[in-house]
């Protein structure tokens, strides 16, 4: 059974609206999962789901496409502008991902926190996911 991840889209020590990054995702089809980089490299595999959530707002789903690695190492040319919006650094883990957005009638709510293993929407992320993907 795959894995259903929760991550936020707010990259910053805030968690302020005006730092989220989803658009950073979309465009490179990648997903950061954050600093503690051994747990992310060894837990998060290949058809594994993230539920990205704006706060407490899932809105985006994610299915992981290659082995997570440092964001350094994505093979990625981020733009100057782009790498002041997220930490760019080795310790940082990142996944190549197919994302999709849901309609605002398929958003769900969940628990706060920035990375954790979600249990408890497992199967609704997994139906919406193949819901959208194509």
């Amino acid at each position: 059974m795959k894995n259903v991840w929760k991550i936020g889209a707010r990259w910053s020590t805030t968690g302020t609206p005006e730092s989220i990054i989803i658009d950073i995702f979309k465009k490179y089809q990648i997903v950061f999962l954050g600093e503690e980089t051994k747990r992310f490299l060894s837990d998060v595999k290949i058809g594994d789901y993230i539920a990205i959530a704006d706060g407490l707002t899932v809105d985006t789903l994610a299915q992981v496409i290659d082995t997570p690695k440092s964001v350094t190492n994505l093979g990625f040319d981020f733009t100057e502008e782009e790498k002041t919006r997220f930490t760019y650094e080795e310790k940082v883990a990142g996944a190549k991902v197919n994302i999709v957005r849901l309609n605002p009638e398929d958003t769900f709510s969940c628990t706060r926190g920035t990375f954790f293993k979600a249990k408890s929407i497992h199967n609704q992320v997994i139906e919406k996911f193949n819901k959208y993907h194509i």
